[in-house]
């Protein structure tokens, strides 16, 4: 399938930590990514924040490495060095539905490159000493295992889903930002912004500021028209901060991923 054919756009946002096994988490889910199958109906955009500049061929040749030997595997290879946060892989993310509405698009990050997700919860102490984070794993796999599914739903007839995540947020975004959304609704979302400290920007429409603009950029569009699928519960309802939190330590807690 050449690359105007594949219906999936997969937008891999990584922002290095250096003083973190950085490899073994990008390589968790590069693998979790390619064992789906997805990527032979997909093509990849990789876009990496590398603040340190003696890093930036140590991540290049890491990445270039990986795929090396992978088949029907399309990628598109990005590197900066500023870190606004989330905002060069959600502009590149904004930037490819542009020019591409038509097809059906995935966002994920690095998660845990830095914080090594929750410590306890209800009392219970959770092993953190995972390079990967429980966060990590149970997001990157529930975000593909089922992606042939999930792209008939996209391309079903007058099909007006707008998104699909495990964990749907009530104000239109998806809490831990792992999602699928169709081209056309991120069409109505918001350009991205750099976030600076200015009195334009705290005027903005989209709180809360600094990192988290591009947590809930997500929710930015149009969201009076189409809905939005649940991938815990395999139904149409958004939930809440808590019930987010409440389900990933269930998981985890359930699991021992």
């Amino acid at each position: 399938m050449n690359l105007d054919e594949r219906p999936i756009h997969i937008i891999y946002y990584i922002c290095i930590n250096p003083n973190k096994e950085w490899n073994k988490i990008v390589d968790f889910q590069l693998t979790e990514m390619y064992n789906s199958g997805i990527l032979d109906s997909a093509v990849l955009h990789i876009e990496v924040c590398c603040e340190l500049e003696d890093n930036i061929k140590v991540v290049e040749d890491f990445i270039n490495a990986y795929f090396n030997e992978k088949k029907n595997c399309e990628y598109f290879f990005n590197l900066g060095t500023e870190n606004n946060y989330e905002y060069q892989g959600i502009n590149k993310l904004y930037k490819q539905a542009l020019t591409a509405p038509e097809k059906v698009f995935i966002y994920f990050h690095s998660k845990g490159m830095f914080f090594n997700g929750f410590t306890n919860y209800n009392g219970r102490v959770i092993n953190t000493n995972n390079v990967v984070s429980f966060e990590n794993r149970l997001l990157t796999k529930y975000t593909f295992n089922k992606w042939k599914d999930i792209l008939i739903m996209f391309q079903e007839e007058d099909n007006e889903l707008n998104k699909v995540a495990l964990f749907p947020a009530t104000n239109g975004h998806c809490w831990f930002n792992f999602f699928w959304a169709s081209g056309k609704y991120l069409n109505t979302c918001e350009k991205p912004i750099i976030y600076k400290k200015t009195e334009e920007n705290d005027s903005h429409n989209i709180w809360p500021k600094g990192r988290f603009y591009y947590e809930m950029w997500l929710g930015s569009g149009d969201n009076s028209n189409g809905y939005v699928y649940n991938l815990l519960e395999d139904s149409y309802r958004n939930i809440t901060h808590q019930e987010a939190i409440d389900s990933m330590f269930h998981f985890i807690l359930k699991t021992e991923m």
